[in-house]
């Protein structure tokens, strides 16, 4: 299984990616990274990632999501998912999905049992 700690560092890897932050100019580089850096450092008792976290409006990862894609300074840089054609279902159906397409220590549960988290 994989810790919630380990999902936030892929997360603020994710975010920290050369293209996410070549395309800003250095005042809102310098925001952006500062808001990376913050947002996604993991506080708290670490333990493996269980479904209840994918929970719609409950899960603790999916609350983070959501905060993270509500967040001002994302939202005016274009950089929520609200701007693409993209949910946060989608992305855990790919990121968590065990017999998808993408393989790695987050690839944890059924799709069907993303699905139900997700949609109740």
């Amino acid at each position: 299984m994989s810790k919630l700690s380990n999902w936030f560092s892929f997360m603020l890897e994710c975010e920290l990616m050369k293209e996410n932050v070549e395309s800003l100019n250095e005042e809102n580089k310098e925001k952006y990274i500062k808001l990376c850096s913050e947002f996604w450092d993991f506080k708290g008792e670490d333990r493996n990632i269980v479904l209840e976290d994918l929970k719609k409006d409950e899960g603790l990862l999916y609350k983070k999501m959501c905060e993270w894609n509500k967040n001002e300074l994302i939202k005016e840089l274009g950089m929520s998912m609200v701007w693409w054609d993209y949910s946060l279902e989608d992305y855990f159906r790919d990121i968590f999905d065990k017999n998808g397409e993408y393989k790695d220590e987050f690839s944890l549960f059924d799709i069907k049992d993303i699905n139900k988290m997700m949609y109740k």
